[in-house]
C-alpha cells in the first residue's frame, strides 16, 4: 500500500501545477519590465510627474520586474527536477498565500 500523498499521479500533477502557475508568475515579471521600459520612455507624454518620481517608476518597475523572472525561473527548475519535499513545500505555500488573499 502506498502512502496516500507519495503517490506519483499526486506529484505529476503538483509538478504540472506548479509549472503553469511558475510560467504565468515569470510573464507577469516580464509584463513588468515592459511596463517599467514604457514609464521610462513615453510616461511623460500624458503625465506630469516631479522628476524624482518620473527616475524613480521605471527602477522600482524593472527591479521587480527582474526579481520576479529570476525566481519564476528558480522556481520552473524547482518544479522540474522533481523533488518531492519541495513540491510539497511550495505547494502548501502557494495554497497558504491564496487562502489568505481570498478572505
Amino acid at each position: 500500500m502506498s502512502k496516500p500523498l507519495q503517490t506519483l499521479a499526486l506529484l505529476g500533477t503538483l509538478r504540472t501545477l506548479l509549472f503553469l502557475f511558475n510560467v504565468v508568475f515569470w510573464a507577469s515579471g516580464l509584463a513588468l519590465l515592459a511596463v517599467s521600459a514604457w514609464i521610462a520612455l513615453k510616461l511623460h507624454r500624458y503625465l506630469e510627474l516631479d522628476t524624482e518620481i518620473a527616475s524613480g517608476l521605471p527602477v522600482f518597475f524593472g527591479g521587480l520586474g527582474i526579481a520576479i523572472v529570476l525566481l519564476a525561473s528558480l522556481a520552473c527548475q524547482c518544479s522540474l527536477k522533481g523533488n518531492a519535499p519541495k513540491i510539497y513545500i511550495v505547494s502548501i505555500f502557494l495554497w497558504d498565500v491564496f487562502w489568505h488573499l481570498s478572505k
